[in-house]
């Protein structure tokens, strides 16, 4: 990494730690465009935290596996549609806009990724609010994150 931040100069910082402990938007003037290829198991947590400061962002474009690329996306009444498809739908255009397969990675992953570009809606969500649609939706889609079992 430090050969990569010093090849870029001034252009990149490299900071490394727990992303899921980073204020972001405190770290990094506006505007902001965030750009990810995502760890998978802290893929979900870290999309909700973001969503949360969807404001603060003019653009997210993350990578995500294929599947839950897919859950961000999904159109109600669908299987794939819960809890990440309503609060990202919710706070932000969203479409998928590469899938890549397995092959496109060393070592391969088992699995396909997709890349899903995120615009904020010019409106969002108080944070009380936002926080009360994450209860909901957790009750309502289960740990699974889906709803309605048998669809």
């Amino acid at each position: 990494m430090r050969e990569l931040a010093d090849q870029a100069g001034r252009r990149l910082v490299v900071i490394q730690g727990d992303a899921l402990s980073f204020d972001l938007p405190a770290m990094v003037p506006a505007p902001r465009k965030l750009v990810a290829n995502l760890p998978y198991n802290v893929a979900s947590p870290l999309l909700v935290a973001w969503l949360r400061q969807a404001a603060a962002y003019e653009q997210l474009t993350l990578m995500f596996q294929q599947e839950v690329a897919e859950r961000i996306c999904a159109a109600p009444d669908t299987p794939e549609y819960g809890r990440l498809s309503v609060l990202a739908q919710w706070t932000c255009q969203t479409d998928i806009a590469l899938r890549i397969p397995p092959a496109a990675f060393v070592p391969p992953p088992k699995v396909w990724s997709a890349v899903v570009n995120l615009v904020p809606h010019a409106t969002q969500p108080e944070p009380a609010l936002f926080a009360q649609m994450e209860r909901l939706t957790a009750a309502a889609f289960g740990s699974g994150g889906r709803c309605c079992a048998g669809r």
